[in-house]
């Protein structure tokens, strides 16, 4: 069974970018640009991990994070561009499971998602 994978990134852009490359990797993988979505799209898709970006419009990705880990315990990986100690520490406060400062390297990504999920089967690259 393909590992699911939850990218939450108010930029489609970069949801679609990260979307391929996981896809790549051999996750199977869904994006919401529209955090008002975000919580509807993690019950329907029941992600074995959530990616989720802090700056988004509506709803702050705090609060969402908030909220997936009151749903159901999931590893949440933050990326952002937020660097502050006290904005990464805010994140483990409300329960992220790892924090990623943008601009981060992809291979970097992917060993921390492979920390919490381990290499999917049938993996397209290095496979």
């Amino acid at each position: 069974m393909e590992q699911r994978i939850l990218v939450i990134d108010d930029s489609r852009e970069m949801g679609l970018f990260l979307a391929r490359f996981l896809q790549e990797e051999g996750f199977l993988v869904s994006t919401v640009s529209d955090p008002r979505e975000a919580m509807a799209v993690f019950e329907a898709f029941q992600p074995d991990l959530v990616l989720l970006d802090l700056n988004m419009p509506y709803i702050s990705g705090w609060e969402i994070c908030r909220q997936i880990k009151a749903t159901r315990p999931v590893p949440v990986v933050i990326f952002s561009i937020r660097d502050a100690e006290s904005d990464i520490a805010r994140g483990f406060a409300l329960g992220a499971d790892d924090y990623l400062i943008k601009p981060f390297e992809l291979p970097d990504l992917l060993q921390r998602i492979e920390r919490f999920l381990g290499k999917p089967s049938g993996s397209g690259r290095g496979a």
